[in-house]
């Protein structure tokens, strides 16, 4: 099985088998990331719903299908799918941003800590789906500006933390660093 890489902070990147991977449809793309970032099942009428929303629900099972269909080309593997229901496969071979980043805002020693905020720092490279929009589709736009509203409080959170961290060492140019990335994400 290829390994699928999606990196969703900042502007979203696609990589299988560290080669990038161009979903033309944004709603494709759009349905790929939801099922990543949730990880849990979804069905049918729900992700019509969620995308085509302004449309009759046969027109929207319909672009389902359609989107689906890209997607079980291009990374079929990572996709569990169903006539009732889709979930992204979490026992196939992948790496997700966002899941890597709430991850290292874990517990430890202060020394752990202080490296796994700096690996969290270093993965967040903007706003989730920076620059990425889907027309017609509130209920996806509002679940995205959720995600970037939560993962830009815990980026926030971190740059703080470390900037304390090194102005309690006395350590300037470090707690500097760090602020201004601070400012930044203000």
């Amino acid at each position: 099985m290829s390994r699928l890489k999606l990196y969703l902070l900042g502007p979203p990147r696609i990589e299988v088998e560290g080669r990038p991977l161009e979903i033309k449809r944004r709603k494709a793309l759009a349905l790929l990331v939801y099922l990543a970032v949730t990880g849990r099942l979804h069905l049918r009428p729900s992700l019509a719903g969620l995308l085509w929303g302004d449309m009759p629900e046969a027109t929207a099972m319909t672009n389902l299908r359609k989107v689906l269909a890209i997607l079980r080309k291009v990374v079929g593997p990572h996709l569990n799918i169903t006539r009732e229901d889709i979930v992204f496969n979490q026992d196939s071979a992948y790496w997700l941003d966002v899941e890597a980043f709430v991850d290292n805002s874990g517990e430890g020693s202060q020394e752990t800590v202080v490296h796994h905020l700096r690996e969290m720092v270093d993965l967040y490279q903007g706003d989730f789906l920076e620059g990425f929009y889907v027309r017609h589709a509130p209920e996806f736009e509002a679940w995205v500006l959720t995600q970037r509203t939560r993962l830009r409080a815990l980026a926030v959170q971190a740059l703080h933390t470390l900037a304390h961290h090194h102005t309690k060492r006395g350590e300037a140019e470090e707690q500097q660093r760090f602020a201004i990335l601070l400012d930044c994400c203000l």
